[in-house]
């Protein structure tokens, strides 16, 4: 708003000021240098600006106060540079009509244009080139050299223009200087309104695209460029039109028809977009090159709906604009127009967000738009209706008089000699029936309302927006609607998105879901009785681990309300004080009303306070500091969500923590790569002094720091409360135990997770989540590091501050599924299965089953090199997951091997295990040693199953023993001997890399 309201206020100035200039090109060309200067210093200045504010005044503040201060900061740091903006295009076009007085029209529509494409072309630019090159600072400092350049190239013009104080006035309307004071009136009430109801157009159509194509930065800056684009080609087609017509405001009113039935037209478009979006997901490969075929795509489907409509409105402010210039009102009617189209800009914004989408929906709200237009263009066709389109019309060519010396643009009536124009304005003889004129008129009239309301009719009957459709995530998944099961129970179209909740059924029971643009947020299961969702798992232990590492928490803030289940768990919690949840869009909030009982406590719970507002703009302005932030935002590659993800997030957060204070952040392991989480993680584990991972399920992590000392241990605090207790039960937690088992990585392995996996740093200022995550989206990525270090075939996990093995797991949890089916393993190992007896699936049953026969046949050396490729892959699918009782009885004291042993390699692939199942590191090292200088170390190196396990339980060996001289050792001498998908490990990599560092505390 700040940045249209100072364009209006810019245009407004120019038009007072403009025709007082002799040299109207030299002022424009020093507020483009202006601009430029401004440019250039504008980083420097608004990081300095804005971190004392935040550090200094906005602590100081909370409420109203705060929201005065943020308002304050904007218009000093953006208002004079958009003022100067605003001016920019009427000084240059008033400059050039005085070098061109001749071709009024060509000059207006030629420099819209030129002026739109360059938006757009600015718009691809900063996002596909500036932005990944050179961050937002890089890409203003650039905009500011173009600036510099722009005034540079236009100086030499500037003297070139007509002197004087530019054209006078010399309003010659029919019926006198009050019918001009009219004509001028309704043409500027006309500007506003449409550029009202073309920003509603704009607003609807981004938000209706973004159901289709995805709500990223890459989509919605197509589809910017697709509508400014055809705001400039309308203006380019008038270009060499517009000065041969006998009526601009008549060509006006029928453009103004044709852009709201255009608008209609669009909804049919738009019906099925969401088909072609789910073609090109299911025949596009997920590829980066596919990400750049599917990118163009989406621009040609932005295109289809935005391009018609948005064509004709590039002809409106030329139009308008020219026929005041044919009256004689002189050129400051160039910047009244372009302000009043400006300030309708505003108002059509604020419009869409805050009462028609609401209120009416998305079809609606475009509709009112198209009916809007409609009858403007009526208005303008209709005779006798105050903007002087009636009888008696005429067409005003410039011509050159003498005043006071100087050569001045002034005016004079005459009729047009061209062939073109006697076909459209009367002759001297047509005047004797200047009585049809009017019939004429009503005739246009009345065939614009006929087509209104045909169209309005045709947009009603014909376009259904299916919620159904809507909500299918088609950029995602490639379906065109939800599945057949789904039962749409709420849907609406709020300020910043669009929030549904489907229920879906594929015979597992019900889910339900909320999504935000078609993206689902959180699901549920709506029954305690169903096995519950992996998302329910995420949030309730979003809440429930912090509260393990404390013993209550007086005040709590959590971003993001989803669907209220981690701030219900939070409140399932006596010690808990006050829990302050952050929103930024109400429909949110009262569409998750609809998971009932299971979110009650977010709701009617008296400490619970739900704040609408943008987070960090609370949290700076709240007054208070927090012992728990707990931080679960939409996914990163949503637009706008990754500044909760940036290095300013994280360094803004420990001040506004209490001394002990935590931090928890949800971070996603689906669609998305190891280094934009490494591009996260690195910023986090910078500002804060205490880091640790917890994996909710296999693709959701939830990272808890501290920004000073270290991290507690986890207690059994939260199981002494019922509510909290059934919660955690559900998710399959019972006690401390299971709650321990979901530790991943500690603080050393999460930084050597930065080594393994480079990447720059993700910043507001150099946005690299922002620009690379859609990529990662697209392509289905995911890091699979995290979860793999748990199931690593040695103890990562507890090496690196995890548990112990329990004996037995405890059942139902999920995390602890894997375990079950490796424990089988073992005890397949051990003894045959009983006729009858069950064991979890998924265990290598078939390969421990072949080593224990061998074993009992005495042929383990018949084949060393296989035996010990055995030996090693059941060892490590085994020794991390038993308890030290359960190890040494399956590796130490085997009932499965009763013969003597005399092959060297097999003795020593045994011994090598034995040693790691009772953490003998120093006999690990010797035994493989003895491998790896044996007659098969090539073989066993290059062995997908054995090299990966004896060099990793060496470089393991020599991490705990500190050997980082050895671990080095190994690596240089090793490393390229091992098979392709060993080195491509990450687990692997990790390991070595940990293992050369050492151990290091911070």
């Amino acid at each position: 708003m700040l940045f249209m309201g100072g364009m209006a206020i810019g245009a407004w100035w120019a038009s007072r000021r403009s025709t007082n200039w002799r040299y109207p090109l030299l002022a424009y060309a020093a507020i483009e240098l202006l601009i430029g200067l401004l440019g250039l210093a504008f980083d420097g200045i608004f990081q300095g600006v804005t971190g004392w504010a935040y550090a200094h005044l906005l602590p100081s503040l909370e409420g109203q106060g705060a929201t005065a201060l943020r308002w304050g900061l904007a218009t000093v740091l953006v208002l004079p540079q958009c003022v100067l903006l605003g001016a920019t295009f009427p000084l240059m076009s008033a400059g050039y009509l005085r070098v061109q007085p001749q071709a009024q029209g060509e000059v207006l529509a030629g420099l819209y244009f030129a002026n739109s494409i360059g938006a757009a072309a600015g718009a691809l630019a900063s996002t596909y080139l500036l932005l990944p090159a050179l961050g937002l600072p890089g890409a203003v400092m650039v905009a500011g050299a173009l600036n510099v350049l722009v005034a540079a190239l236009i100086y030499p013009l500037a003297r070139a223009g007509e002197p004087g104080g530019g054209p006078s006035e010399n309003p010659t309307v029919p019926g006198g200087a009050g019918r001009a004071d009219r004509t001028v009136a309704a043409v500027l009430c006309i500007a506003l309104l449409t550029g009202a109801s073309s920003f509603v157009y704009e607003i609807t159509w981004v938000r209706m695209l973004s159901l289709a194509l995805g709500t990223t930065l890459h989509s919605f800056e197509l589809m910017l460029a697709a509508f400014i684009a055809g705001i400039a080609f309308g203006g380019l087609w008038l270009r060499h039109r517009a000065d041969r017509m006998a009526s601009p405001l008549r060509a006006a009113g029928w453009v103004q028809v044709l852009m709201g039935l255009a608008a209609l037209a669009s909804m049919f478009v738009y019906a099925q977009a969401f088909e072609w979006v789910g073609w090109l997901m299911r025949v596009i490969v997920r590829s980066a090159e596919g990400y750049g075929l599917y990118s163009v795509a989406s621009a040609v489907i932005a295109v289809l709906v935005m391009f018609p409509a948005a064509f004709f409105a590039g002809m409106t402010l030329p139009l308008l604009t020219l026929a005041l210039l044919r009256q004689g009102r002189g050129e400051k009617v160039i910047g009244q127009v372009y302000a009043f189209n400006t300030v309708g800009a505003i108002v059509g914004v604020l419009a869409a967000v805050h009462v028609l989408m609401p209120m009416l929906g998305l079809k609606y709200a475009l509709l009112v738009a198209a009916v809007v237009d409609v009858g403007l263009g009526v208005w303008l066709l209709w005779p006798g209706g105050g903007v002087g389109v009636g009888a008696g019309s005429r067409v005003w060519r410039p011509t050159v008089a003498t005043h006071q010396g100087q050569r001045v643009a002034t005016h004079r009536e005459s009729r047009v000699a061209s062939h073109q124009e006697q076909e459209q304005v009367p002759t001297q003889q047509d005047q004797v029936a200047t009585d049809r004129e009017p019939v004429v008129s009503y005739r246009g009239a009345a065939l614009a309302v006929g087509l209104g309301v045909a169209g309005v009719i045709a947009a009603v009957a014909l376009v259904r927006f299916d919620p159904l459709v809507l909500s299918s995530s088609v950029y995602r998944h490639g379906g065109a609607r939800l599945h057949d099961s789904a039962k749409m129970l709420f849907f609406k179209d709020g300020q910043t998105a669009t929030v549904s909740v489907f229920e879906t059924d594929r015979g597992a029971g019900p889910v339900r879901s909320i999504a935000t643009n078609g993206k689902v947020d959180a699901g549920m299961t709506v029954s305690v009785d169903q096995e519950p969702s992996g998302d329910e798992s995420t949030m309730v232990l979003l809440g429930a681990l912090p509260l393990a590492l404390g013993h209550g928490f007086e005040r709590v803030g959590v971003i993001g309300f989803g669907s209220g289940l981690t701030t219900h768990t939070l409140l399932g919690d006596p010690r808990v004080g006050q829990v302050d949840t952050v929103e930024i869009e109400p429909a949110m909030v009262e569409g998750a009303r609809l998971f009932g009982d299971r979110v009650s406590r977010a709701y009617d719970d008296p400490r619970s306070h739900i704040v609408i507002d943008d987070a960090k703009a609370h949290f700076a302005g709240s007054g208070r500091r927090y012992d728990l932030i707990i931080s679960e935002p939409s996914n990163p590659w949503v637009g706008g969500t990754a500044s909760l993800f940036s290095d300013e997030f994280y360094a803004f957060v420990p001040g506004q923590l209490n001394d002990g204070g935590l931090f928890v952040q949800w971070l996603q392991l689906y669609e998305i790569t190891p280094e934009l989480v490494s591009s996260v993680l690195d910023g986090l584990v910078d500002h804060f002094s205490d880091v640790r991972a917890y994996l909710a399920n296999d693709s959701d992590l939830i990272i808890v720091a501290t920004p000073k000392g270290k991290l507690p241990e986890l207690n059994a605090g939260v199981f002494e409360h019922p509510a909290l207790r059934a919660e955690l039960a559900r998710v399959g937690v019972h006690g401390l135990d299971d709650l321990r088992d979901t530790y991943a990585m500690g603080d050393a392995a999460l930084r050597a997770y930065l080594a393994l996996y480079p990447s720059p740093r993700h910043s507001d200022y150099h946005p690299i989540l922002t620009l690379r995550a859609p990529i990662a989206r697209f392509q289905q990525g995911y890091v699979g590091d995290v979860e793999s270090i748990m199931t690593a075939p040695w103890p990562l996990t507890r090496a690196w501050g995890g548990p112990e093995p329990r004996v037995p797991p405890a059942e139902g949890a999920q995390l602890n599924l894997q375990v079950l089916q490796r424990r089988s393993t073992a005890y397949l190992l051990s003894q045959r299965l009983q006729h009858g007896a069950d064991l979890p699936g998924g265990g290598d049953h078939a390969l421990a089953d072949a080593l224990r026969s061998l074993g009992e046949r005495c042929e383990l050396e018949i084949t060393p090199l296989e035996t010990a490729g055995l030996v090693f892959f059941l060892a490590g699918e085994t020794v991390p997951f038993l308890a030290p009782a359960e190890r040494e009885a399956l590796w130490v004291r085997p009932t499965w091997r009763p013969c003597p042993l005399r092959d060297p390699t097999v003795i020593d692939a045994l011994a090598l295990v034995s040693a790691a199942a009772t953490d003998d590191h120093a006999q690990v090292l010797e035994s493989g040693q003895r491998l790896l200088e044996g007659p098969h170390s090539v073989g066993l190196l290059a062995d997908a199953r054995s090299g990966y396990y004896l060099f990793g339980a060496m470089q393991y060996a020599a991490w705990a023993s500190g050997d980082t001289v050895l671990a080095r050792a190994l690596s240089d001498r090793y490393w390229n001997s091992l098979g392709t998908d060993a080195r491509a490990s990450g687990r692997l990599r990790l390991l070595t890399y940990m293992a050369a560092l050492g151990k290091q505390e911070r």
